[in-house]
């Protein structure tokens, strides 16, 4: 599943290569920025050397307006991204269903269909775009953070980080808790969609019967 899914970034493999490259630098500046923050309280201030603290200062809004930048990029094209996978994987999804056997369409509602290929493909194209920046950003992030905080002090960046095991063991637990109510909840959207779409299909023959009320207590 996983090949299957990876193979959707080669068409657009320089849109995915620009916004993890953006993911990096947003990734160091956030690392950076505190570091200089800190040095230029420490030692710049102090020493009221005016000319280097309004040298530091630009560097920040420099780095500040960087990483503005790189944010506009990840959100805009992170999301064309997305969108160009999502018509990939839907082109390609209602390709296969032209191949099913009629036999399929006979135990499948079409608003179970039309479920699968519009909100369960929009949610894998948030994934495709999020996924693979949000973990590289993450990562890096950790451990980043980890190799500068142990240049300050060793024992309160081990105490600090000892919680890290616990999150990795609740993420874990919770996720696979949530996996089986996100897949509830798809299930349950995709009943819906076949309701609404029996009903609204069927909308003739329910108001020559005025029948309303009973197909508004069925959604």
């Amino acid at each position: 599943m996983l090949k299957s899914f990876v193979k959707y970034y080669r068409p657009h493999l320089r849109l995915f290569i620009l916004d993890m490259l953006c993911a990096v630098l947003i990734a160091a500046t956030d690392l950076i920025y505190p570091m200089i923050t800190r040095k230029m309280i420490n030692n710049i201030i102090p020493s009221k050397n005016i000319s280097l603290i309004l040298n530091v200062g630009i560097v920040l809004l420099l780095l500040y307006l960087l990483r503005m930048a790189m944010e506009y990029i990840v959100g805009y094209y992170g999301h064309v991204l997305g969108v160009r996978m999502e018509y990939d994987m839907r082109r390609d999804m209602f390709s296969h269903i032209q191949t099913l056997p009629i036999s399929y369409f006979d135990n499948t509602k079409t608003g179970q269909i039309m479920s699968r290929i519009v909100n369960d493909l929009n949610e894998i194209s948030e994934l495709a775009h999020h996924g693979p920046e949000d973990l590289f950003i993450s990562t890096l992030m950790i451990l980043g953070s980890f190799v500068l905080l142990l240049r300050l002090n060793v024992k309160l960046t081990l105490i600090v980080f000892t919680i890290i095991p616990f999150m990795v063991y609740f993420t874990i637990v919770y996720n696979s808790k949530m996996r089986k109510n996100f897949r509830r909840i798809r299930e349950s959207l995709a009943d819906v969609n076949s309701r609404l779409e029996d009903s609204i299909s069927g909308i003739r023959v329910v108001k020559s019967f005025t029948n309303e009320e009973y197909e508004i207590g069925q959604i």
